[in-house]
């Protein structure tokens, strides 16, 4: 052998070494951080298909639990099973999900609010306000404030409930479920006039907020507006024709108006909803 083909042999040989090193290496990496952004990704986008628009969440936990395989020391995963969890009223799952997102993230708000969420499910008010209080030391976003008003409305703390949705609106004044919250709080305290405000304003931001017409006529109910009732069941009716409910809330206003052919045919229309939901499909 020739000294020329020596040193081709031996340049073969040292790049093939450094190829073997390389993809050792490549494959070490892989294995130390968990697999590949894009495998992560997409377990994760369809956990969250399954989960929040099909409501399947038995096969959400088993996208998360792949995403996890693929990535275990990110947060996002473990909270999101979490929740999926909670859906299925597994709460000491979800609870350890949770809890193991924020051992990963404590500076992630979504992994607070997500455990917060769960004690709320599960009834625990006071663990539930606690996370929403975490998270919203680490980030003032509307829904933090929408959410921890919800569960001060839920303990009683009307006023607090009050304040959280009014601080949800100052940061966000098209936040119409804010408003929608903060007047039902209003209307449990009797204070008619500001309940008419705050729906009239979910309106506004919302001209097809068919909740806000329904509860925003209880409200005119109660002032004895009855025109103003009629027109509102009546505008709730157009945006969805399908409720049950708003026909016989405008069948007995109809009624008090002594318009009782007009009662009758709302109550009628509400029955065959009501039959057409419990039929067999």
């Amino acid at each position: 052998m020739n000294a020329q083909k020596v040193i081709a042999l031996a340049l073969l040989g040292l790049l093939l070494g450094a190829f073997i090193v390389g993809a050792t290496l490549v494959i070490r990496a892989r294995w130390l951080t968990g697999g590949t952004e894009g495998e992560y990704a997409r377990f994760i986008e369809r956990g969250r298909i399954l989960a929040e628009v099909q409501g399947n969440f038995k096969s959400a936990i088993a996208a998360f639990d792949s995403a996890i395989e693929v990535n275990s020391q990110r947060a996002q995963a473990y909270y999101l099973r979490g929740r999926a969890h909670s859906q299925l009223g597994d709460y000491k799952e979800a609870l350890a999900d949770c809890g193991e997102a924020i051992r990963l993230a404590p500076k992630d708000p979504e992994a607070y609010e997500m455990r917060a969420l769960v004690y709320e499910r599960k009834g625990d008010l006071e663990n539930a306000i606690g996370d929403y209080d975490a998270a919203i030391r680490i980030a003032r976003w509307p829904t933090l404030y929408y959410f921890r008003g919800s569960a001060h409305g839920k303990k009683g703390d009307l006023d607090k409930a009050i304040a959280d949705y009014t601080e949800a609106i100052r940061i966000d004044s098209t936040y119409a479920a804010a408003y929608l919250r903060r007047a039902i709080i209003h209307q449990d305290k009797g204070e008619l006039d500001a309940a008419i405000a705050d729906y009239s304003t979910a309106i506004q931001i919302d001209r097809n907020y068919a909740t806000a017409y329904r509860l925003r006529a209880l409200v005119y109910e109660k002032k004895g507006e009855l025109d103003k009732v009629l027109s509102d069941y009546t505008q709730a009716i157009r945006i969805d024709p399908n409720d049950p409910k708003v026909y016989r809330l405008r069948g007995i206003a109809y009624q008090r108006y002594g318009e009782n052919v007009k009662a009758d045919n709302d109550f009628a229309y509400a029955k065959h909803l009501e039959m057409s939901r419990q039929a067999p499909k």
